[in-house]
């Protein structure tokens, strides 16, 4: 929408009323697309580590920190930077300690392999950019700040995709173990 706001300004000197309409038009089914896409990645991503807690609780009759404050500590700005992330950490930490070791122990100094995600994480739900305007300038300049951010969402992605990955196939070793196990 901002590369074809700022190409309207810059080929036209003012954005069209139309263009307007069409951007306006098109806001909200790509809020709500982009909506149900971050709550769609978020459930899965948190079913598939919420799996493995489980097993670690219920084999290793290990205890984690509440299900319910990691969760709401993801939506606190300045709580998301580490809280979440860490437990997670925890939990993989407990999974590959449980796969080498074949004992069931909480690390006390995990690896902490999400704390970069989580920062990125932390940094992106503080920064909110809103306005609209007309001059060339100040769209280039939203239009960088926009991309930025969209490369930081990218690399939140990548972290998160290849840690779940890393959990996954652990995981997946387990419950085949599990099954041919008495």
């Amino acid at each position: 929408m901002l590369a074809w706001q700022l190409f309207e300004t810059l080929s036209h000197g003012v954005i069209p009323l139309a263009t307007e309409r069409v951007q306006a038009f098109l806001l909200i089914p790509l809020g709500l697309g982009l909506l149900l896409t971050l709550v769609v990645s978020a459930f899965e991503f948190l079913r598939r580590v919420y799996r493995v807690r489980k097993f670690l609780i219920k084999r290793g009759k290990l205890q984690f920190p509440s299900w319910t404050v990691t969760l709401i500590a993801f939506a606190a700005p300045i709580a998301n930077f580490f809280v979440p992330w860490n437990r997670l950490d925890i939990i993989r930490q407990t999974l590959s300690t449980y796969r080498w070791k074949r004992e069931f122990v909480i690390p006390t100094a995990p690896e902490r392999k999400l704390r970069s995600l989580g920062i990125l994480w932390g940094i992106s739900s503080l920064v909110t950019m809103s306005g609209n305007s007309d001059d060339p300038s100040s769209l280039l300049i939203e239009l960088i700040a926009y991309s930025m951010l969209t490369a930081l969402a990218a690399c939140q992605f990548i972290l998160a995709t290849k840690w779940l990955s890393e959990l996954s196939s652990d995981f997946a070793d387990f419950e085949g173990l599990a099954r041919l196990s008495p």
